[in-house]
């Protein structure tokens, strides 16, 4: 079995227009990933009849970019990683491996000293800004 990283994105695609009720939800992909209607991935319970309208249409305005195909860099890019290091890490892919697994294997093999500067330490991690804010909010902050 050839284990060299593959040279370009490849394995099953994350979302295809086929397997949803309403194509209309997914966008055509476009260098890599697609938008994708929050609408399709918030929970019917949590859209009760007690919201309003205007509250649904914001649900069905919103939108998020996921990757088209499962093993690729903008797989690491929606994992919160810069898109340098997730080419740098896609380039490291093994395809008996699990992507999430390399990442992690990064996170936790690398030198970076984590104490003092976070955010230098999540900028030499390669974490991009919107990660780095979500890390960082007092609302995830570690309570005991």
């Amino acid at each position: 079995m050839d284990c060299s990283p593959p040279s370009s994105p490849s394995g099953p695609e994350v979302l295809s227009k086929g397997v949803v009720r309403d194509p209309s939800l997914i966008e055509q992909a476009n260098n890599g990933t697609r938008k994708v209607s929050a609408a399709l991935i918030t929970p019917p319970s949590s859209l009760s009849t007690s919201r309003s309208a205007s509250a649904e249409q914001e649900v069905e305005s919103k939108t998020i970019l996921v990757p088209v195909l499962l093993y690729s860099a903008e797989s690491y890019q929606f994992l919160g990683f810069t898109a340098e290091r997730a080419h740098n890490l896609f380039k490291s892919f093994n395809p008996d491996d699990d992507s999430l697994d390399l990442a992690k294997i990064w996170i936790m093999e690398s030198s970076v000293d984590a104490l003092g500067d976070w955010y230098g330490t999540m900028n030499e991690l390669g974490f991009n800004p919107t990660m780095q804010a979500a890390i960082m909010d007092p609302e995830h902050a570690w309570r005991s």
